[in-house]
C-alpha cells in the first residue's frame, strides 16, 4: 500500500434502520487507479416499547408507570367521552390507540398500544367506568311545587306546606328504566 494513497468513507453518518451501506473508496497517490469497497451495516431497531405518558383528558394518570399496562378510571354519568393520549418514550416507535372514546354507562375497555422500531408490541388498557344514570327526571307532589325549579343536577330542594299538613305525597321519577327509586308511596 502507498503510504500517498487518498481514501474516501461514504454513507458512514446518519445510519438508518436496517441495512445501510457505506463505501470505502482508495485512489493511488497519482489518481489514476481505485478501487471501491463496500461495507454492508445493519442497524438494529429500537426495541423500547414503552410509553413515556399516558393521559386522559389532559391529565396525567395518576401514578403512571412505564412498566405497569392496567389501569383503573371513572367519570361520573355525565361523562359521555374521554380523549386518551399516549406519548411513546422513543420518538423511533408508533403509538396506536390514541384519540376520542364513547363511553356507555358501566366498564368500558381502552387500549393503547405501542410498537418498537424492531415491531415489538406492548398493549397498556384503561378500565374506564362511568357512573349509571342515577338522576331523577321529576319530583312530584301532592303540596305544590318544590323550590327551586326541578334540575336533575341539583340535590336539595325545598317545599312550603301549611300548617295543617300532617303528610305529603312525594314521587321521584328516575331518568333511566333501570334505576330504582325508594321512598315512593
Amino acid at each position: 500500500a502507498s503510504p500517498n494513497a487518498r481514501y474516501e468513507v461514504i454513507g458512514n453518518t446518519s445510519l438508518r434502520y436496517g441495512l445501510n451501506e457505506v463505501r470505502i473508496k482508495v485512489t493511488s497517490s497519482d489518481g489514476t487507479a481505485s478501487k471501491t469497497y463496500v461495507l454492508k451495516v445493519v442497524k438494529e431497531g429500537n426495541n423500547d416499547n414503552h410509553l413515556m405518558e399516558l393521559k386522559i383528558d389532559g391529565e396525567m394518570i395518576e401514578d403512571f408507570d412505564e412498566n405497569t399496562t392496567r389501569y383503573t378510571y371513572e367519570v361520573g354519568y355525565n361523562k359521555t367521552s374521554i380523549l386518551v393520549e399516549g406519548k411513546a418514550k422513543e420518538v423511533t416507535s408508533s403509538v396506536i390507540g390514541n384519540g376520542e372514546y364513547s363511553l356507555e354507562e358501566g366498564l368500558n375497555e381502552v387500549q393503547i398500544s405501542v410498537i418498537s422500531q424492531k415491531g415489538d408490541p406492548k398493549v397498556y388498557t384503561i378500565e374506564v367506568t362511568r357512573a349509571k344514570n342515577t338522576r331523577l327526571s321529576m319530583i312530584v307532589t301532592d303540596k305544590g311545587e318544590v323550590s327551586p325549579t326541578f334540575d336533575p343536577e341539583e340535590t336539595n330542594y325545598r317545599l312550603q306546606v301549611g300548617n295543617e299538613t300532617k303528610d305529603i305525597t312525594v314521587i321521584g321519577v328516575a331518568e333511566s328504566r333501570e334505576a330504582q327509586v325508594e321512598g315512593n308511596d
